[in-house]
């Protein structure tokens, strides 16, 4: 693994957990579920909406992300704990999108 790739992915996701809680808080304010985009759901997840609970739940998955980011960024945290953790966090992240997802 090249030495700037933890670094790349815990400062990536950090930024990318600050826009999911935007639009996380921005769904819950409007009262509709989260509804993923290209950016945030990739081809198989675009246009696919979550629950009310999997909204919030994407909420503090997104809020997770983005204290990692910033506890690295700020020499909180060592980069290998902020990857691990980010890496876990990813995977939460994406389990809880297929459990939480609205069924039609």
């Amino acid at each position: 693994m090249p030495p700037d790739l933890p670094q790349l992915v815990v400062a990536v996701l950090g930024a990318w957990g600050l826009a999911v809680i935007v639009k996380s808080a921005a769904a819950l304010r409007a009262g509709r579920g989260y509804t993923f985009a290209q950016w945030d759901g990739g081809a198989l997840r675009a246009g696919h909406a979550l629950t009310r609970r999997g909204t919030q739940i994407k909420l503090v998955l997104g809020a997770i992300a983005a204290l990692l980011g910033t506890g690295w960024l700020a020499g909180l945290l060592p980069v290998t704990v902020a990857f691990y953790a980010t890496l876990a966090n990813l995977v939460a992240s994406v389990i809880s999108s297929y459990v939480n997802a609205e069924r039609s």
